[in-house]
């Protein structure tokens, strides 16, 4: 700024670096107001309680505030934040599930996940199976006696010692698939399969 007195210039500086300041605010203010917008839409679509909208909300306002949202996708950003949360609070939502509400592919949203757990020092508390067999159940749609089977021969599976090794949702399937045999509310491994994100083999 030239042709000004020094106090001028000096006033004139400031000015121009609130105004900077200002904008940035601004940016990111909306940004965020996108961002929980987003939250919402999304968790309306899966069906999640409300403290998994707040979660996710607290969640990327933090990413906001230590500069992680930078060179990063918003929309990819918050369904990363969407499945943390449900994590947290051992809420059973897929990838899968995530990815459609949000448009937004799976391994991006996985990635966008591990970064965030990384870089944030989250403990994230593995998802038990016992609450993937209840959601299974409710997708496939087996009767509550078909269910408390399924549970039956999960708790049996850990008494023997049968489950170590193999991930929840694997030994959930089985369990489901199982029980739908043994209560003649049959429904196939494949459909079993499908409603948990898992291939045939896995069941």
């Amino acid at each position: 700024i030239t042709g000004f007195a020094p106090e001028k210039r000096a006033q004139l500086y400031r000015i121009r670096q609130w105004h900077q300041r200002s904008r940035v605010s601004n940016s990111t203010e909306k940004s965020i107001a996108l961002a929980l917008s987003e939250i919402s839409r999304i968790s309306g679509m899966l069906n999640l309680p409300k403290n998994i909208v707040e979660t996710s909300a607290i969640m990327y306002r933090k990413t906001v505030n230590e500069g992680l949202i930078r060179g990063r996708s918003i929309r990819g950003i918050v369904a990363a934040v969407t499945y943390l949360a449900c994590r947290q609070n051992e809420i059973v939502r897929t990838l899968t599930e995530i990815s459609k509400a949000s448009g937004i592919d799976k391994k991006e949203i996985a990635s966008y996940y591990r970064f965030l757990v990384r870089k944030m020092k989250i403990f994230v508390p593995p998802v038990k199976p016992n609450k993937h067999i209840t959601k299974l159940s409710n997708q496939i749609g087996l009767n509550g006696l078909t269910e408390g089977i399924a549970h039956k021969i999960l708790r049996g599976a850990k008494k023997q010692r049968l489950t170590s090794g193999r991930g929840a949702k694997s030994i959930a399937a089985s369990a489901c698939y199982i029980a739908s045999i043994l209560a003649g509310d049959y429904r196939t491994q494949r459909e079993v399969a499908d409603a948990a994100d898992l291939t045939e083999v896995q069941v």
